[in-house]
């Protein structure tokens, strides 16, 4: 694919993302949910080792299923190629999505604060008061900052759609089934580390961006607190750019300061479209000149790819074999 109709695919999804957000019948990751909680509540296996193939398996249908879409539209005529490419870019990623469920959390009434802050956070908010309600959706909006816009854009101009579907397949699942808890320990640890890793790289991009904002007092307070691996550059790498303290009651607590308000979730939402923009910039600038996506180094359609699909099925296959 030449590099110029690349930069329109993704410039497309970016200003299509800033006006709407597919419904949920018609969202790809919806789909890639139901396919995860297909195989969740269908476990062909009662070991550790098999429940960890278990949770293997979702993945990589999904990947197959999406790799292959991707590869067949890739034989339609441009003027249908492109807007699917485009439909399918702009699900793998969230800028506007994310600010707008921000938006509603700047409520000043409890009970929509808390209804609304728990479509955004796993963790329940019946019972919290409001500093850490304005808490939860700052922790969301800063983490979100990595999964849902920094990683996908990274893979997406990297690797191309193969990158970033392959990405919110696997934050997806992380997302549903990545905790450490009896029902998930097995089951969701390859989703839980696999995310971990893709998401390793990304997250030290956005913490390059933290020091050039925030200078060696960013740097401190990052290398100061104990939160998992790479939550402390979004958590509390933005806490501490905005000088405020967050907690996740009974997990974490980073004490940068007064805990978030109204205001400064819209602070964050403005703060979101800058990074977000200014990060697509300069992928465009590296696509222009670089010829990414990497694949273009290459026939992609050659038996390249085909392998992958191929070998994917017969490791599928393989899969269910041993879990039966």
């Amino acid at each position: 694919m030449q590099r110029i109709v690349w930069i329109i695919i993704i410039v497309s999804a970016i200003i299509l993302d800033y006006f709407l957000e597919y419904p949920n019948p018609a969202h790809p990751t919806v789909w890639m949910g139901k396919i995860i909680a297909f195989f969740d509540n269908h476990r062909l296996a009662k070991t550790n080792g098999g429940l960890i193939i278990n949770g293997i398996v979702p993945i990589l249908v999904d990947t197959i299923l999406f790799f292959l879409l991707v590869y067949l539209v890739g034989f339609l005529p441009l003027y249908f190629e492109l807007p699917i490419y485009i439909y399918l870019a702009k699900s793998t990623f969230s800028i506007g999505g994310l600010v707008r469920a921000l938006k509603k959390c700047e409520t000043d009434d409890l009970e929509n604060l808390r209804f609304n802050v728990s479509m955004i956070v796993s963790r329940d908010t019946r019972n919290l008061d409001m500093q850490h309600l304005y808490s939860a959706a700052f922790e969301s909006g800063a983490e979100s900052i990595i999964d849902s816009i920094i990683s996908p854009l990274f893979y997406l101009f990297l690797f191309g759609l193969y990158g970033a579907l392959f990405y919110r397949i696997v934050n997806t699942a992380d997302s549903m089934v990545g905790y450490r808890n009896e029902k998930y320990e097995y089951f969701g640890k390859f989703s839980a580390r696999m995310d971990d890793v893709l998401n390793f790289i990304p997250a030290r991009i956005y913490y390059v961006f933290l020091l050039i904002l925030g200078g060696r007092y960013i740097r401190g307070e990052i290398k100061n607190n104990n939160i998992k691996m790479n939550g402390k550059y979004s958590i509390v790498g933005t806490a501490a750019l905005f000088r405020l303290g967050v907690e996740k009651i009974g997990f974490y607590k980073y004490d940068g300061g007064r805990f978030p308000n109204p205001q400064d979730l819209n602070k964050l939402e403005k703060f979101i479209f800058f990074i977000s923009y200014i990060f697509a910039f300069i992928m465009i600038m590296l696509t222009w000149f670089l010829g990414l996506p990497i694949y273009n180094y290459f026939n992609a359609s050659s038996t390249y790819f085909k392998s992958i699909l191929i070998n994917s099925i017969i490791l599928t296959v393989y899969n269910f074999t041993l879990l039966k």
